[in-house]
């Protein structure tokens, strides 16, 4: 969403020029959007114009790719796969960036890019591991079902009987301050023995993830965790 795009445009990528395609029905209500950004690299004597996802890379971001309401998706992305085709003299290359594997995007513009002298490659880039809950699954029963119940419970009660143990869930944009220092401090250490973290690289990537929790916490969309023995923080996780 905005909340993430934006400050990635802004801290990352301001040289970028935003390529936002909008499709909208015959009532001229919204129904998709392909956030674009289009960039100029050199390669030797040669300037290649690149259009990407906005926000597809330095942060991490997942599953990047159409904005559309299901039952529309096929549609709207052909529609914007014929409008890039038809402005194919202002880009030399669709950089399309961490896409769901089971996204239909890469099927669709390659029936549509196919016979019109382009060449389309597709390719894995990275994992995402994640777990789907069942309908009305509780936490207990997801733990049995992947087998982690005793594990979690053992570490939770050890975590239970340390002085100062408590779970600090943080959502309010005004209270991010220390969470959020606290988060950057242990990222850095769980890193450290590898030469260095490949999430968070530099400054600039810092005050990207400032700015988004911030914007995430104002529309409610933050969950940072932290957790705490005593005074000290031992873990964060960051949602």
């Amino acid at each position: 969403g905005w909340d993430w795009l934006y400050p990635w445009y802004r801290r990352i990528a301001p040289s970028f020029d935003p390529w936002v395609l909008a499709a909208r029905d015959g009532a001229g209500r919204l129904c998709g959007i392909l956030p674009l950004a289009r960039e100029e690299r050199r390669l030797g004597p040669a300037r290649v114009r690149r259009l990407c996802i906005l926000g597809d890379q330095r942060v991490g971001s997942d599953y990047l790719d159409v904005v559309a309401a299901p039952a529309r998706r096929g549609e709207v992305t052909r529609a914007f796969a014929r409008e890039l085709l038809a402005r194919r003299s202002e880009w030399d290359v669709l950089d399309l960036n961490d896409l769901d594997e089971r996204s239909p995007t890469p099927a669709v513009l390659s029936d549509l890019f196919d016979g019109s002298g382009w060449e389309v490659r597709t390719f894995e880039c990275s994992l995402c591991p994640n777990e789907t809950f069942l309908d009305g699954e509780t936490f207990d029963q997801f733990l049995r079902r992947t087998r982690r119940r005793d594990n979690y419970l053992r570490r939770r009660k050890w975590f239970e009987k340390q002085e100062g143990y408590r779970l600090e869930i943080s959502t309010d944009p005004a209270a991010l301050t220390r969470p959020l220092a606290e988060f950057f401090r242990l990222h850095a250490l769980r890193w450290a023995e590898d030469g260095g973290s490949s999430g968070i690289t530099s400054p600039r990537v810092e005050a990207f993830h400032r700015d988004a929790t911030h914007l995430l916490a104002q529309a409610g969309k933050l969950r940072l965790y932290t957790l705490w023995v005593g005074q000290v923080a031992v873990a964060s996780v960051y949602g």
